[in-house]
């Protein structure tokens, strides 16, 4: 096993405890923004190394979304208005939107 593995694998306790702390956080954009301040403060060679070559042999692949019945619900009730013309531009719904909120 090389030098730089055996150093990631002893931190990834760490990260566990990381990981525990952070349940809530899930959006996908702020964990990876987390990642990359964490990543910049990393001076070892051998740490970085051992990430790198984690990262090259992961399926990174596209990742599929799996919608609940509710939000396929929606986007066929939304085929189904626009089969039957019901639109509105977003001029118009810009315009109802100021509408409403000088009525609050």
């Amino acid at each position: 096993m090389e030098p730089g593995f055996c150093l990631f694998t002893r931190q990834r306790q760490k990260f566990t405890i990381f990981e525990q702390q952070n349940t809530a956080m899930n959006n996908a954009d702020t964990l990876r923004n987390n990642i990359i301040d964490k990543l910049l403060t990393i001076s070892s060679k051998e740490y970085l190394a051992a990430i790198f070559e984690l990262l090259n042999n992961s399926n990174t692949g596209p990742d599929l979304v799996k919608l609940t019945p509710e939000q396929t619900l929606m986007l066929q009730l939304s085929d189904h208005d626009i089969a039957a013309g019901r639109l509105i531009s977003q001029d118009q719904i810009d315009k109802e939107d100021l509408e409403w909120l000088k009525e609050q």
